[in-house]
């Protein structure tokens, strides 16, 4: 019998019972009773056979829901360190400069001394380096009469400023009787008595606009070789062109009378006499045996005819509007300050230069003062210093105008203000005026 604290296994169904005896038939058709019930069975005893096990489902059952995600808790760093990994590529881009680090202290050591370097190429010889021993009469002009002579030539010809020079003697065309020879950097130049009262040229073609800024400078060394009363001279020139008897010419010129050395401007017919002289009889204050110096101005509106004594500050002694069509420019030589005169000349010319696109400082005049000195107003700032040589034209008052009260064309001035100044020696016109120009022609 099972132990009652324990569950069992149920067990199979116990079998039936057997069938109770039929009870004895009752009498007649009367319904008989219904017999006791039998007793139930004793309880089979339990089974010890398991059943067999059914087979798998085929069918999957229902996913069940995602369970939440939870980020576990940050470990704890490593105390390892991992192996070196491997160099990467070099970089291929430049970082930025960095800054400029401290001067370090000088050294107390003197390196060695490098060695001499090689010798470089000889330069080009300078054509105004004119300190040279000569040789021969020819290597001067005139010959000196002694070493000091020699060096007083020498100091004035070292003395040219920077940029001056003469063209070669073949690039001059030569309209008359002028004989030219190259000597070093200079130009000798012979004019002959065979000529007489004509003016000869040596030219080089330049165009010289009448309303550009330029300037041809001559600077010479020359003197009369006969005939020094019969006008022989030279000069700076510009010329409409190079046809003899036709073109007309214009220079600043210095010529020997006998007694004197004189200066004028002039117009001329090349290789053909002078037809007009300007400002004549001027004194000239350098002798035939020094440097000689002249020079022709274009200001844009006027030519002035100029000298100098040291070729830094130049004066006018003539000026009128500048002609037009001129395209040469170079010296003159002659006698044509006298009809029939037949004086000869030689010359060293040592500067005759061009020089074009110029800035010439050029104001209109708005006011000239009825005062002693006179004062100059311009319509805008004129910019000049006092000191400097300025030619006043056209502004209706005779005594302002350059060349009436001083002779030569051009008044040192005192500036008094930004847009006035004072013309040096000047003496009222008595009216006061207006119009023209200053034109600063020498600082």
């Amino acid at each position: 019998m099972p132990n009652p604290r324990e569950t069992c296994p149920t067990g199979a169904g116990g079998t039936t019972g057997p069938t109770g005896a039929t009870g004895p038939s009752g009498g007649g058709s009367g319904t008989g009773t219904t017999g006791p019930t039998g007793s139930t069975g004793p309880a089979g005893s339990a089974s010890t056979v398991t059943g067999p096990t059914g087979a798998s489902s085929t069918v999957t059952g229902p996913t069940g829901a995602s369970g939440a995600s939870v980020t576990g808790p940050t470990g704890a760093a490593s105390v390892v360190t991992g192996p070196t990994g491997p160099t990467g590529t070099a970089s291929t881009v430049t970082g930025p400069t960095g800054p400029t680090g401290p001067t370090g202290a000088a050294s107390a050591v003197t390196g060695p001394t490098g060695p001499t370097g090689p010798t470089g190429p000889t330069g080009a010889a300078n054509a105004f380096d004119l300190a040279y021993t000569p040789t021969t009469s020819g290597d001067w002009f005139p010959v000196p009469t002694d070493a000091g002579a020699a060096l007083d030539e020498l100091a004035q010809r070292s003395a040219l400023p920077p940029g001056v020079g003469v063209p070669l003697a073949s690039a001059y065309t030569v309209t008359g009787n002028i004989g030219l020879l190259q000597s070093g950097s200079d130009v000798i130049a012979l004019f002959p008595s065979t000529s007489t009262g004509v003016i000869a040229t040596a030219l080089i073609a330049q165009a010289l606009p009448d309303n550009g800024f330029w300037t041809v400078t001559l600077q010479c060394k020359w003197t009369p070789t006969t005939g020094a009363s019969q006008y022989p001279g030279v000069g700076v020139c510009v010329a409409t062109g190079v046809t003899s008897g036709v073109s007309v010419g214009y220079d600043e010129s210095q010529y020997c009378t006998g007694a004197a050395l004189d200066q004028h401007g002039q117009e001329f017919t090349v290789n053909g006499a002078r037809t007009s002289v300007f400002n004549d009889n001027i004194v000239s204050s350098m002798s035939s045996g020094g440097l000689w110096r002249a020079r022709l101005l274009n200001d844009g509106t006027n030519l002035h005819f100029q000298w100098s004594c040291d070729g830094i500050v130049w004066t006018d002694s003539y000026s009128m509007a500048c002609p037009a069509g001129l395209g040469y420019y170079g010296f003159s030589m002659g006698n044509g300050a006298g009809t029939g005169a037949t004086g000869e000349c030689q010359m060293d010319v040592v500067d005759n230069t061009y020089r074009g696109a110029l800035t010439v400082p050029q104001k209109a005049v708005s006011a000239v003062s009825n005062a002693s000195p006179i004062q100059i107003t311009t319509s805008t700032n004129h910019g000049f210093v006092t000191g400097d040589i300025v030619a006043v034209l056209g502004t209706g008052v005779a005594n302002a105008n350059s060349g009436v009260g001083n002779g030569n064309f051009s008044w040192r001035v005192i500036v008094n203000g930004l847009n006035t100044f004072l013309l040096v020696g000047s003496s009222a016109g008595g009216a006061a005026g207006a119009g023209g120009t200053a034109t600063c022609i020498s600082r």
